[in-house]
């Protein structure tokens, strides 16, 4: 199947622009900055955040039924202190039962983990200073994962609980809808309504390098016979 298959909304993050063309413009908070990132420019939350964030307060088409992925590169720049959790991104579903797919990083006691909200926890450090690719699927009454950097870190059963209900819902960048501000960079944001396979998020860490919106690989230029004739002979 095709990345571009059920995909939502696509932020290349140079600047608030929904690069899939379905229109869902971010709305930037508190003056979040755009500069170098994974690829080309991105969100960049500050080295201290209490109040940036970007967000779209639209839920894309979706409810809280729908299957659907989200993906992400994030850099810390600070780490979380002692008992403090920040939310790097989710999607935020603004009925009960309110239902998310979203990526929080916490520091408990020094132990650092990840975990989408819903159960399940991923001891691991975000090392400050470098790329980190995270994707979470789920789908309500089913199941969620977890993907950092191409590898399938668990697999969490979600029932059909009554999840908290966040307004008003939609993309959250940087921070959610109460006060867990990260301070990262963020890159190569992507939310499809539906699934993705562990082959498609292989695709899209593309060994480290990162794959953006159309998703397309250039191949690498075909040697020419004679060029290298001549220089091995020269």
């Amino acid at each position: 199947m095709s990345l571009l298959t059920n995909l939502v909304g696509y932020y290349k993050l140079d600047n608030t622009t929904d690069n899939s063309g379905d229109g869902y413009t971010l709305t930037n908070n508190n003056s979040v900055t755009f500069d170098s990132a994974k690829i080309g420019n991105g969100a960049d939350f500050g080295s201290s955040n209490t109040n940036k964030s970007l967000t779209s307060n639209s839920l894309m088409g979706m409810t809280y039924a729908v299957s659907r992925s989200l993906s992400v590169w994030v850099k810390m720049i600070t780490q979380p202190a002692t008992s403090v959790q920040v939310a790097i991104a989710g999607m935020f579903f603004n009925t009960n039962p309110g239902n998310q797919s979203a990526i929080y990083y916490n520091n408990t006691s020094g132990t650092y983990y990840l975990h989408t909200g819903q159960g399940e926890t991923y001891a691991n450090t975000l090392t400050t200073g470098a790329w980190f690719h995270i994707v979470v699927t789920g789908v309500y009454g089913g199941n969620s994962q977890m993907y950092l950097n191409g590898t399938l870190l668990g697999t969490h059963s979600l029932a059909s609980t009554n999840f908290t209900a966040y307004s008003p819902g939609g993309l959250s960048l940087g921070n959610i809808v109460t006060s867990q501000y990260a301070s990262c960079q963020v890159d190569e944001v992507g939310v499809w309504s539906r699934v993705l396979t562990s082959t498609e998020v292989t695709q899209l860490y593309n060994s480290g390098v990162g794959l953006q919106y159309p998703f397309t690989v250039t191949p690498p230029p075909t040697a020419n016979t004679n060029q290298a004739f001549f220089a091995y002979f020269n």
